[in-house]
């Protein structure tokens, strides 16, 4: 009976295991995503920038198409001179490049 208990347990634990192993896989897998499409934004934007000498208003002026739904990416002019490029990951929640640190991060809207 003891045996079989210790099986049990480490069946699960290898379970366990797995499954943040392969949660944490595809966290990576996402960001890394995220990182791609929105260096392609960031890139535009950062163009914009040396041609205009200011910050766009909006994707449009950019040549970006609008992101209706889904996640992303969105352009958010904080200032004349700050600007975060987002990818909505939950109702309140963003995976975030921010122009002043030029980081991606995890963030709230």
């Amino acid at each position: 009976m003891i045996k079989h208990f210790k099986r049990v347990v480490i069946a699960f634990i290898c379970l366990v295991s797995f499954l943040l192993l392969l949660r944490h896989w595809m966290v990576e897998r996402e960001e890394e995503e995220f990182r791609e499409l929105g260096g392609r934004m960031i890139s535009a934007i950062e163009d914009f920038r040396t041609t205009h000498n200011r910050l766009p208003e909006n994707e449009l002026e950019f040549g970006m198409e609008v992101t209706e739904s889904g996640s992303g990416p969105y352009y958010v002019k904080r200032d004349s001179n700050k600007y975060m490029v987002c990818f909505g990951v939950s109702m309140d929640q963003c995976y975030a490049y921010d122009s002043e640190t030029k980081e991606w991060k995890y963030t709230y809207w």
